[in-house]
């Protein structure tokens, strides 16, 4: 997975023609910095789980309502950075990079934080219950279809292409895991928590559009549009005060 996330900025580099490549190379790595920060939440959070759900397995338990319970606690905040960044592009990388040339890279690379945290979930079930051959499979199917997005779109859109190729890449991943987990643990399709997944969504993407441009400071714009996307999650069921105290009891 780490391969197929860094082959990006390396086939830019070598697929354009001198000078352009460098350069194209240097824009998708400004546009990478975020979300490579923004990693760290998931991995951290998944560093959590993996022992809980290890134990959980060894003794039998249901590991379901855990399993959700996990994606509503790291999705909603990721769905939230990932259109916030998408919405206010050109401002964040204003003050990131002093620039706004990475923009456009910068916002489609984002939406990757959405599906590298669905993974950081399910990958790490599949990884507790020794499901590493799947994962494996899976890893090397992700390399395969990055690879030839990549040859495909980097010529043609050169580093903006690329970010395409990660944006379908890590959510084409991110459902296989999802699939993988469905076959392995039988688990119920939960089409409550589908339709507020996608009622969040279209709400969080409504309010980054009328806050865009509500004042003429970005900064208490961008503030307002996450303080209302925080209370979206909560009208809409995806965050409880409950949830969170029913994940500290786990641990």
């Amino acid at each position: 997975m780490t391969f197929y996330n860094r082959l990006d900025s390396v086939m830019i580099e070598r697929l354009l023609p001198v000078g352009v490549g460098a350069a194209e190379a240097g824009i998708y790595a400004k546009g990478f910095r975020l979300l490579e920060a923004a990693g760290m939440i998931g991995f951290l959070f998944a560093t959590q789980l993996l022992p809980i759900f290890s134990r959980m397995i060894e003794h039998k338990e249901d590991i379901q309502n855990l399993v959700k319970l996990a994606f509503t606690l790291i999705i909603t905040p990721a769905i939230i950075v990932s259109l916030g960044c998408a919405f206010y592009s050109d401002e964040l990388c204003l003050v990131i990079n002093k620039s706004t040339d990475s923009s456009r890279v910068f916002s489609l690379l984002m939406l990757c934080f959405t599906a590298s945290s669905v993974s950081y979930i399910f990958g790490t079930l599949l990884t507790a219950n020794g499901n590493l051959k799947q994962l494996n499979i899976m890893a090397f199917c992700g390399i395969a279809v990055n690879l030839i997005l990549n040859l495909i779109l980097i010529p043609k859109f050169h580093a903006l292409g690329s970010a395409v190729a990660s944006v379908i890449t890590q959510f084409f991943t991110a459902i296989i895991q999802v699939l993988i987990v469905q076959k392995v643990f039988k688990f119920k399709v939960n089409k409550r928590l589908l339709f507020a997944l996608v009622f969040f969504i279209f709400g969080v993407a409504c309010i980054n559009y009328l806050t865009l441009h509500l004042t003429h400071n970005w900064y208490l714009n961008f503030a307002i549009m996450t303080v209302t996307s925080g209370l979206w999650a909560f009208v809409t069921g995806m965050l409880s005060i409950k949830s969170v105290l029913r994940f500290i009891k786990y641990k």
